[in-house]
């Protein structure tokens, strides 16, 4: 049982040590750029300052080889403690109405960015995708280490199914990319380079490495063999024009033991019907059992297997359901666990279940190292960019490790001013959702805000979901570390 308690605290300060290491970080994939079908995607930006002292962010932008570059850096201060949103950011920033690449963030001070890049067409409502951005510790190099996405899936048929890009930048002059895509047992499939003279984003449908061959469950491969880059993987639905995006993961040799958290087979608000997809993949040259089971679901002891072959990539449609747990409903988190190193990914998607409205509009969830990747005693993470209004809501989920979670919480609006905070108490593997505004008994949250997330005893895996109320397009928000 989970027993919260509330203290309303109103404009009171953010403390938090002041740290000074000057950062750069990277968005790629900003958009201000007409599409197929009258669609129109832009990119929103999010920064927030979480420390005690202003800082001036001076954002720059790394357009695609074909595209000039405006040569433009632009200065934005950010207050201590504030969130600062920046509609169509390419638009805004630079003047450009008609161009794709990647938003470079300089800062003295640490800073949190992320950046929805969506179609904004349709005034009933957008769909898109979330990106966070890559601090610049976390560029891949060159000559050390292979990554993967075991999320990719391509059809040559553009009125079904869907297809994926691989996109990124290219960070320093003759930077170079080799692409390679396997299919479902490991074959490969297509090979591609990208390079560069110059700093300069790209975007390489699988379409041209595949040789015009359908690739319904596949993976890519990325070696940076030169320079430094950032990278991710776009699966859109051909027919929604939807997509998920998935930064690439260096394979572990650790043994696998990892959580999707916020997984579901359950209709929602607004007519939506939730359905959670996940793919295994198996890198070892031998097969490998990974054992699969519910945490947080009404009912326990939930748990299948299954066997991977070597180089394999398998899939769940609908994990929850026929083809995994054959439970009618339920939500909560899945664990994945093997005695040999695995990846695993996830996607939860809504869809129309009579079949009347095609396609999909997903969210992409990524693996947490259970409980290891959880949020322990000592530090304080936040979930920023928040919102609940008439066209959009968001749901805050939580997961306790082994333990139980005592969790405070804090929420804060675009100020940094403290609008309440409440202590959540979480047994062992409980998982808890709920609406932002529920969360906190407040009646809305009519403002930018975000939630600092402190843990004193146990662990807690935490996630945000913002959910369109037009198109029930849901993009899901990771904790930022920030101390």
């Amino acid at each position: 049982m989970r027993r919260i308690r509330f203290f309303v605290f109103f404009l009171l300060a953010l403390t938090f040590p002041v740290v000074t290491q000057a950062a750069i970080y990277y968005l790629p994939g900003a958009a201000e750029t007409a599409g197929a079908n009258n669609s129109y995607f832009s990119s929103t930006v999010f920064i927030t300052n979480p420390g005690l002292m202003p800082t001036d962010v001076a954002i720059s932008f790394i357009p695609n080889q074909a595209s000039p570059d405006p040569g433009l850096e632009i200065l934005r201060s950010v207050p201590a403690g504030h969130t600062i949103r920046i509609n169509r950011a390419l638009d805004t920033l630079f003047a450009l109405t008609s161009d794709t690449g990647t938003i470079k963030l300089d800062s003295p001070r640490p800073i949190i960015a992320w950046m929805a890049t969506a179609n904004v067409a349709d005034p009933a409502g957008t769909y898109g995708l979330a990106i966070e951005a890559v601090h610049e510790d976390d560029v891949l190099v060159g000559g050390s280490r292979l990554y993967h996405s075991i999320w990719a899936s391509h059809s040559t048929d553009f009125s079904r199914a869907y297809r994926t890009n691989v996109g990124g930048v290219l960070l320093d002059p003759g930077s170079s990319v080799e692409i390679r895509v396997y299919d479902s047992a490991g074959v490969e499939r297509g090979v591609g380079t990208v390079t560069s003279p110059r700093p300069a984003s790209f975007q390489v449908s699988l379409i041209s490495l595949l040789n015009f061959v359908d690739l319904p469950v596949g993976r890519v491969q990325i070696d940076v063999k030169q320079g430094r880059a950032v990278t991710y993987v776009s699966v859109v639905d051909n027919r929604t024009s939807d997509g998920i995006a998935i930064a690439p993961e260096f394979l572990s040799l650790e043994s696998g033991d990892f959580t999707l958290n916020g997984v579901a087979r359950t209709p929602g608000v607004n007519n939506t019907s939730w359905t959670t997809d996940v793919r295994l993949g198996n890198f070892n040259p031998f097969a490998i059992q990974v054992n699969i089971s519910t945490l947080g679901f009404a009912t326990a002891g939930n748990l299948i297997s299954r066997t991977l072959q070597p180089g394999h990539t398998i899939e769940f449609t609908d994990i929850i359901g026929p083809t995994g747990f054959n439970i009618a409903a339920g939500t909560g988190a899945l664990r994945f666990s093997a005695t040999s190193p695995f990846l695993v990914s996830g996607r939860t998607s809504n869809a129309d279940p009579t079949g009347a409205r095609p396609g999909t509009f997903s969210a992409y969830q990524r693996p947490v190292r259970y409980p290891g990747g959880f949020q322990m005693p000592g530090s304080v993470r936040t979930l920023s960019g928040l919102e609940q209004n008439a066209t959009v809501r968001t749901n805050v989920g939580f997961l306790a490790g082994p333990d139980g979670a005592d969790v405070n919480l804090t929420l804060l609006n675009d100020q940094g001013d403290t609008v309440k905070t409440m202590t959540l108490e979480l047994e062992d593997n409980e998982w808890l959702q709920l609406p932002i505004h529920t969360l906190f008994e407040l009646f809305s949250v009519d403002f930018l805000a975000r939630i600092n997330i402190r843990v004193t005893s146990g662990s807690v895996d935490s996630y945000a979901s913002k959910i369109d109320s037009g198109t029930g397009d849901p993009i899901v928000i990771n904790p930022a570390t920030v101390n």
